[in-house]
């Protein structure tokens, strides 16, 4: 599966909004973002693994998608929740409409129930 619309988001350097607790309780409270660094340096590897320690999910600019978890499989979930939560904000404009996210005492509340 690749990623169509979260790769898009990337690219057009917008970073999702945190929609709902399904998409906060398997990626996690953040997604990370990266400018564009050129693909297999070891300058891209250390700034993902920075940002890796906070985010599970990574927005590289122009483009990509980096998802991470304790096997292929959770990463690769991970990578279907980031899709599918890339094509909200483009199915809301479509119907003329913004997505409200998830406040931060929302998402802690959240946190909360798996810790």
């Amino acid at each position: 599966m690749y990623p169509i619309y979260a790769t898009t988001l990337a690219a057009c350097f917008v970073k999702p909004k945190l929609i709902g607790p399904e998409f906060i309780l398997g990626i996690g409270s953040d997604i990370g973002v990266i400018d564009y660094i050129y693909p297999g340096t070891e300058k891209l590897a250390s700034k993902a693994g920075q940002v890796i320690e906070k985010s599970n999910v990574i927005y590289l600019k122009n483009p990509g998608l980096l998802s991470v978890g304790r096997d292929s499989k959770e990463a690769y979930t991970r990578t279907i929740l980031a899709e599918q939560m890339a094509k909200m904000p483009a199915i809301s404009l479509s119907m003329g409409r913004n997505i409200k996210a998830l406040n931060a005492k929302q998402i802690s509340m959240l946190l909360k129930t798996i810790s």
